[in-house]
């Protein structure tokens, strides 16, 4: 894992052998389809919702877990709840054949007592074309050209990201949303 702060944290190649064996595993137990009436402006995906509890089942999860909440307390310090968060985890298809892309965007919890803190995306992709991770840095478009397959990253929720449209293939990403107390 290495770290380009203050920014985002990336774990290069974490899933590289376990891409196969974690999208088999969403795809036999993800709970329901995004609501179509949800889906955020500008986001063209086929999104599969899965529970955390469900998927703290896959044994290879916790153990990163762990690295994640650790790399929470040395570099970003935001007092987290643990594990079960209240949003569960996206699992987000992008297709070529529908030049799936999710615009400019933050996440945010929409909710009065907590609030989504950090923003973690692992890449479970084979092979895909376009489909550019962004972020907006100091009014900069960032390419952040280490998010390959097999990799995960993690940033701040608050900041503006984007996928760009995907030209040839599918680009597949499971994103977990990291909750604490609200903002002050």
């Amino acid at each position: 894992m290495s770290v380009t702060e203050p920014f985002y944290s990336i774990w290069d190649d974490h899933w590289k052998d376990d891409i196969d064996d974690l999208h088999n595993y969403i795809e036999n137990n993800f709970h329901k389809y995004e609501d179509p009436f949800s889906i955020a402006p500008g986001k063209v995906t086929t999104t599969k919702v899965i529970s955390w509890k469900k998927l703290l089942e896959f044994k290879k999860m916790n153990d990163f877990l762990d690295e994640v909440y650790w790399t929470n307390q040395v570099d970003y310090g935001y007092n987290l709840t643990q594990r079960l968060g209240i949003f569960p985890a996206i699992y987000n298809v992008y297709d070529s054949k529908d030049k799936g892309k999710y615009d400019w965007h933050i996440d945010s919890s929409g909710n009065s007592n907590f609030d989504t803190k950090l923003t973690l995306i692992i890449n479970l992709s084979k092979e895909y074309t376009g489909g550019d991770f962004q972020i907006k840095i100091s009014n900069f478009d960032q390419t952040i050209k280490e998010f390959i397959p097999g990799s995960a990253i993690m940033f701040r929720s608050p900041t503006l990201h984007r996928v760009t449209p995907v030209l040839t293939g599918v680009r597949r990403t499971l994103t977990l949303f990291l909750e604490g107390p609200r903002w002050v």
